[in-house]
């Protein structure tokens, strides 16, 4: 298979997905963009807000914005790094990984239903497929030990 063709299903798969999962959740008190930066934060903690800029394709100004709105929660601190004081680093505190478990678990009760049209095997097979899906993309983007930390 090429390669364009593969990135056109992948493309293509993405909002299926969102689709599929995500449409009829209920409005949430946290905007996504706010979530998204939560859940970024859990993965990639005490990193410089350049980093999260980066990560997430967002200006540097947008990102301020959402990490007031967070630390004003309680949810996320900034610190200066010790090696240069100009560089802010990002870290979510117990209440924000506290409040991030508890709305994926509200997403995984609303989503866990859809899979009852499936039988067992299907289930079992789309699992499967998920996990290798997930252990190819480490491998097109490994997890970065080197990244710029603490």
């Amino acid at each position: 298979m090429e390669s364009k063709e593969l990135s056109r299903k992948i493309y293509s798969m993405i909002p299926a997905i969102n689709y599929s999962f995500f449409r009829n959740l209920p409005v949430t008190d946290i905007p996504k963009q706010q979530l998204r930066l939560l859940y970024t934060l859990e993965h990639h903690n005490h990193m410089p807000m350049k980093h999260f800029s980066e990560k997430m394709y967002i200006s540097k100004s947008n990102l301020t914005k959402l990490v007031d709105h967070l630390i004003k929660q309680g949810w996320v601190v900034r610190s200066h790094s010790k090696k240069d004081r100009r560089v802010v680093l990002l870290s979510i505190t117990d209440k924000g990984r506290e409040e991030m478990k508890n709305h994926i678990e509200k997403v995984v009760i609303q989503t866990s239903q859809l899979f009852d049209v499936l039988t067992e095997e299907e289930r079992e097979s789309l699992n499967n497929h998920f996990e290798e899906i997930l252990k190819l993309l480490d491998k097109i983007n490994p997890p970065q030990d080197n990244e710029e930390r603490e």
